[in-house]
């Protein structure tokens, strides 16, 4: 089951916009939080704390080497006053990244709803 991480800024609510389906490969996910580190450094000029709101309501339980690349990636990326709220499919799926991010302020939802009133 090939996946896909792809990302987005909304204007509308000032929200980066993260999904992720299926399986990643290490280098995809490098290469996200790469480009999703580009990002979110340039919004920091303009907002801060930057909000996230991953969607992986589509995604599996990732390889060990790719939440090794999330741990790598999310260290790199935020921020003590950035908030991140993700959306897990599974149970199993929302403890592997909640151990994998390395955000302060991180929280695993299992609707969209309730992600969205806590960012």
């Amino acid at each position: 089951m090939s996946g896909e991480l792809t990302f987005e800024m909304d204007h509308r609510d000032g929200l980066v916009r993260v999904r992720g389906t299926g399986l990643w490969t290490p280098e995809q996910a490098s290469v996200h939080f790469v480009a999703l580190r580009h990002v979110i450094d340039g919004l920091r000029a303009i907002r801060q704390p930057v909000l996230v709101l991953v969607d992986l309501r589509e995604a599996a339980v990732q390889m060990m080497q790719v939440a090794e690349a999330v741990t790598d990636g999310t260290s790199r990326i935020y921020r003590d006053a950035d908030y991140v709220a993700l959306v897990a499919g599974s149970t199993l799926l929302g403890m592997q990244m909640k151990h994998a991010a390395k955000v302060p302020n991180f929280a695993v939802f299992s609707e969209m709803g309730l992600a969205l009133d806590w960012l």
